[in-house]
């Protein structure tokens, strides 16, 4: 019976080939097809199922590959520590290499990011865009195995959504001052979809900043969200970085199409590398601040009134250069 059907599979496969066949070919003299054409009919046949055999290994592959990353990111979920503070996953700070993978933790990261926007405006207290014109304010965050300084602005520029987004997305780091008074003049921008943006940058401080970034838009607002990548399986420059997160939201003024309203919390701990975090007497030093002589139980304190003095004599700086432009 095997053999049966497939010589009716054969007669089939010939059939199909005949109909290929151009019509300018004269038959043989018995009416058969040469075996010229039978042979060639049968070589192409053989050559489609190759490749078709190919392809579907190669999605087979990738398939695979993409279900042993998830495993893995699974897995280390719970084996690895994170250096992020107020429990944040390790699923939002890591990137695999495999193209699927790396798409999919793109979308996993910015869509977490996104949807806690507006528990990380409230969880800081930021008020509406209706309840204040505009201000720029500093604190710093201390928890049990880190600090975060945190940067709270709110603000209305003559410039739209679309435009305001676009440059967010192209010039992020030189935007959110990631290597500090420092200029970033070179390009940041690393890879880049339709809603993801990924920035890589060595500061002048020799820190390593690798920042995604992601877009999302409704009928009522824009939101921009970022996060720096701790780990990163194609990108790995072995040096200090620090936990940044940004989390953005513009609304155009009502009756304008140009005028748009901002509100943002940008927050980044101390650097940190594979052995923890900076020491808080290390981190003063980098701001020219030495902690050496000052008592252990007030060193937080210290550090926070220099930092926050210095914050407000920039500001203000920043403000009376404002006016007089």
């Amino acid at each position: 019976m095997q053999l049966v059907k497939r010589l009716a599979e054969l007669e089939e496969e010939l059939r199909q080939a005949k109909a290929k066949l151009p019509a300018v070919q004269p038959p043989t003299t018995d009416g058969m097809l040469a075996w010229e054409e039978v042979a060639t009919a049968l070589r192409d046949k053989r050559d489609e199922s190759i490749s078709e055999n190919r392809q579907l290994k190669v999605q087979n592959y990738v398939r695979t590959q993409l279900v042993h990353d998830m495993r893995r990111w699974l897995a280390l979920a719970h084996a690895r520590p994170t250096y992020t503070p107020l429990r944040a996953s390790w699923h939002n700070v890591t990137l695999f290499a495999n193209p699927d993978s790396r798409a999919l933790g793109k979308d996993w990261i910015t869509q977490h990011l996104y949807h806690n926007a507006d528990a990380v405006f409230a969880r800081h207290a930021h008020p509406n865009f209706d309840a204040s014109d505009g201000f720029f304010d500093m604190d710093i965050e201390f928890s049990d195995t880190c600090f975060h300084y945190v940067f709270y602005h709110q603000y209305t520029t003559p410039t739209s959504v679309p435009v305001l987004c676009a440059d967010y997305m192209k010039r992020l780091c030189a935007l959110l001052l990631v290597d500090g008074f420092t200029p970033v003049r070179v390009n940041t921008l690393k890879e880049s979809t339709a809603t993801t943006a990924l920035h890589q940058l060595k500061t002048s401080m020799g820190e390593a900043v690798n920042l995604l970034c992601g877009e999302f838009h409704t009928e009522r607002r824009s939101v921009l969200v970022a996060q720096h990548i701790h780990d990163d399986e194609t990108w790995q420059p072995h040096l200090k970085q620090r936990n940044i997160n940004w989390t953005c939201q513009m609304e155009p003024v009502p009756g304008s199409e140009t005028t748009t309203r901002v509100k943002s919390i940008y927050r980044f701990s101390q650097c940190f590398s594979q052995h923890g975090y900076n020491e808080l007497e290390d981190e003063a030093r980098i701001v020219g601040l030495d902690l050496g002589q000052c008592p252990e139980e007030l060193k937080e304190a210290r550090f926070r009134l220099v930092i926050l003095r210095w914050f407000a004599r920039m500001r203000e700086r920043f403000a009376v250069t404002k006016r007089l432009t």
